[in-house]
């Protein structure tokens, strides 16, 4: 039993990343189902492109917002700065987003972190246990010698 403290943490770490990334994931879930499709400005686009995680700024009722597009976009500059582009802007949540993005996918996954711990529980049980019936037949077969 001294793997329980080592097990508690990671179920813990688990829960607290899947409650934020559910969390996130289901407020663009939301904005989506109840947003509306705006057109806005693109206020500021990337200099250079990154591999990942390329942004793009958008600004809706004199808030600034990210996007981030695909390396793609950013290389062939499909978003410049003056370039009006179709966003869904929900208000209430204040969430903006593509819409293409498909939030029922991201939804399903987010939940990932959620099942993890229990599936690593049930291995750590599973070679807990063949280590314990390892250890009963080598005890079986001193006790035969």
């Amino acid at each position: 039993m001294k793997s329980i403290g080592w097990w508690i943490l990671v179920f813990l770490s688990f829960f607290c990343i899947g409650i934020l990334i559910f969390s996130q994931e289901y407020k663009k879930y939301r904005a989506k189902k109840n947003g509306d499709i705006t057109l806005v400005e693109v206020v500021s686009a990337p200099s250079f492109c990154l591999g990942k995680h390329n942004r793009i700024g958008v600004a809706i009722k004199g808030e600034r917002f990210v996007l981030e597009i695909s390396r793609k976009s950013c290389v062939t500059g499909e978003y410049y700065v003056g370039k009006k582009i179709k966003v869904i802007y929900d208000a209430k949540t204040k969430v903006v987003l593509f819409p293409e993005k498909n939030t029922e996918l991201s939804l399903i996954i987010s939940i990932f972190p959620f099942i993890c711990p229990f599936i690593f529980y049930y291995m750590i049980q599973y070679l807990l246990r063949q280590k314990e019936e390892e250890a009963k037949k080598k005890q079986r077969k001193k006790k035969r010698s």
